[in-house]
This record gives C-alpha cells, structure tokens and sequence, in this order.
C-alpha cells in the first residue's frame, strides 16, 4: 500500500514530462546541459526513455541531469529502510546504464530483496507499467 502510494506521488511530480515530450523537465539540473546538448534535446523522451543517448557520458547521466535522482530521493524517505541488506545485489546483465546514478546504482535498483519491482525510489514510473 505504501509502495504504491509512494510511487504514485512520483508520477504526479513526473507529470509535467511524462508524456514524452521535449521540454526540459522542471527538476533538470542546469549544469548539466550547453548550447549543443541543451536540456529539451537531452531529456526529450519521445524517442527512448532515457533521452538523447549522445548526451550522457560518464557521471553526466539522464537519471541525474534530467531530475530523476531528485525524485528519487525524495521518494526514499517514503520507503521503509533496507539498511538489513548488507550484501550487494548483482545487476542484471539486461540493465541500461543510463536508468542508474551514484546515489541510485543499478544493484540498489534492482534488488528485489527491497520488493517485488526492487527499490520503489527507483522507479517513478512503475505503476505505469
């Protein structure tokens, strides 16, 4: 039930680009983007979910840049700690590096020790599915 009360608060927060769109999403993080790869072509979601793939590089990630991890963090403080979990999750060899940040790595994410569906911070969008 808290799962999917915190998950539906993040989709109403996600609502204003969650229809694939190509503005820049409200919570993006301005640093991140330049004339080139400006904001509303790196977040654009209308192609693939993660943006424009020529943008991310390294820690410049569509999680981080494009607001996500704020999401995400402020979803963590609706879910019930895993802080029980003291040996690391494997990622799943399927797992698109780009969906994954510093602060919410892929073996976070998609350990289903957390729940059914792995970490419900991690995944704005789930109940879409």
């Amino acid at each position: 039930q808290r799962h999917r009360w915190v998950s539906l608060f993040v989709l109403a927060a996600l609502d204003c680009w969650a229809d694939a769109t190509s503005e820049c999403p409200p919570l993006a993080q301005p640093r991140c983007f330049d004339e080139e790869f400006t904001c509303e072509r790196c977040c654009d979601t209308r192609a693939i979910p993660v943006g424009d793939l020529s943008c991310w590089l390294g820690d410049v990630t569509f999680a981080t840049c494009c607001g996500v991890t704020n999401l995400r963090f402020q979803a963590s403080m609706l879910v019930p700690a895993a802080d029980h979990l003291y040996v690391p999750a494997t990622c799943p060899p399927a797992a698109q590096a780009n969906c994954f940040d510093k602060y919410f790595p892929c073996e976070r994410c998609c350990d289903t020790r957390r729940g059914a569906q792995g970490d419900m911070a991690c995944w704005p969008d789930s109940t879409a599915v």
